[in-house]
């Protein structure tokens, strides 16, 4: 998590001071420093701390290659991820962790990366950005047989939709939330919880729709060969009469 170096005075001392919070963004550090009862003044985010000589030590003694310029925290992934047998996270994976409002070291592992959103999501008060996080791991662990009914995001707006009808259900939420706090969400298995068994109905109804009816496309050039059909038909049925007529003026004269 970031550091942001926030200096200021203290509104009851009015003396200057300066100090220093991890903070997911300069406004968050400005709301704890105002927690301590700083009136801030300036806010600047500081550079990630380097590894330690300890953390560099046990890396090689892993046989883990380090990367230039690293910091402490993507040593520590990178350790964790040899240790665990955590593979790396995606460039995909990370990107929805971001638009999901998370920074993520490039160096993170799958499994971490999933834990940590599950984290933030229960404890979000938005119920239905949790339950939509939960029906997207869900799709991850049993994929749907048609490729275009998969999901690469919990955005997608069928998980929203699906969610916001979901998010009504207090048991269902709570169920949910037990579950984002007690598996893990990367490698989740099938089990007999509320959470689970209403979840994966809800998307199964979805995916075993099937697309309204709809009337054939005219091909091109249809419509002009049926008003020529038409025409011709005119034109038949108008030779016929005459002929009937002709016959019968034959048989009367």
């Amino acid at each position: 998590m970031p550091r942001f170096k926030v200096e200021g005075k203290g509104k009851e001392t009015g003396r200057k001071r300066s100090r220093t919070y991890k903070a997911r963004d300069a406004d968050q550090a400005k709301a704890l420093a105002a927690a301590d009862g700083t009136e801030v003044e300036s806010i600047v985010e500081l550079p990630p701390e380097p590894p330690s000589e300890a953390q560099i030590e046990y890396a090689r003694d892993l046989g883990i290659l380090i990367p230039n310029d690293v910091s402490g925290i993507d040593l520590s992934h990178l350790i964790s991820n040899k240790v665990e047998g955590d593979p790396p996270a995606s460039p995909q994976e990370r990107a929805m962790a971001e638009e999901l409002g998370l920074e993520v070291s490039p160096y993170i592992g799958q499994r971490r990366l999933f834990a940590n959103i599950s984290s933030v999501m229960t404890n979000t008060d938005r119920r239905e950005d949790m339950v939509g996080w939960y029906l997207f791991c869900l799709t991850l662990a049993r994929p749907h047989r048609d490729p275009s009914k998969r999901f690469t995001t919990p955005r997608h707006p069928a998980i929203v939709s699906i969610a916001e009808t979901l998010a009504t259900d207090d048991q269902l939420v709570t169920s949910i939330r037990n579950e984002l706090r007690n598996k893990s969400m990367r490698d989740y298995e099938p089990n007999q919880s509320y959470a689970y068994k209403r979840s994966m109905a809800a998307l199964e109804n979805f995916t075993s729709r099937k697309p309204a009816d709809t009337p054939p496309r005219r091909q091109k050039g249809q419509k002009k060969e049926n008003k020529s059909g038409e025409k011709a038909s005119g034109i038949g049925c108008l030779i016929v009469a005459a002929i009937i007529i002709y016959l019968i003026f034959l048989a009367f004269f």
